[in-house]
């Protein structure tokens, strides 16, 4: 079965951090009510979005790799070739105002995955 097939038939990620809060400079995640605020604004997140971004709150600081993130999302590994994280990072970027030029949340480690930064703006 294809991963895609997977992550449906699943119904997204299961969250086993203890905490339900996570603060990284004004991005708050509350994996409870399942919401990201910035700056006080509630962002408008898919599913998908929302359990990536809880990912990689739950893990602020350290890189999370892309076998990483596909096992705990898609679970299932990853082939090296699928783009969904990377276009639900951009995504997920454009929602938190986050240029990925110069970006201040969510921080790509070419070759290695991606982390959310503890000292954000």
């Amino acid at each position: 079965m294809p991963c895609y097939a997977l992550r449906r038939s699943r119904g997204g990620a299961v969250l086993r951090a203890t905490e339900t809060r996570v603060t990284a400079g004004a991005l708050t995640v509350d994996a409870g009510r399942r919401e990201a605020h910035l700056r006080g604004a509630r962002a408008d997140l898919t599913t998908m979005e929302f359990d990536l971004l809880w990912l990689l709150a739950t893990s602020a600081g350290e890189i999370v790799s892309r076998q990483d993130i596909y096992r705990e999302l898609f679970h299932c590994d990853y082939d090296g070739m699928g783009r969904s994280v990377d276009v639900c990072i951009s995504r997920l970027r454009k929602k938190l105002g986050d240029d990925p030029s110069e970006s201040h949340y969510i921080k790509t480690v070419w070759g290695t995955g991606y982390f959310l930064a503890n000292d954000s703006r």
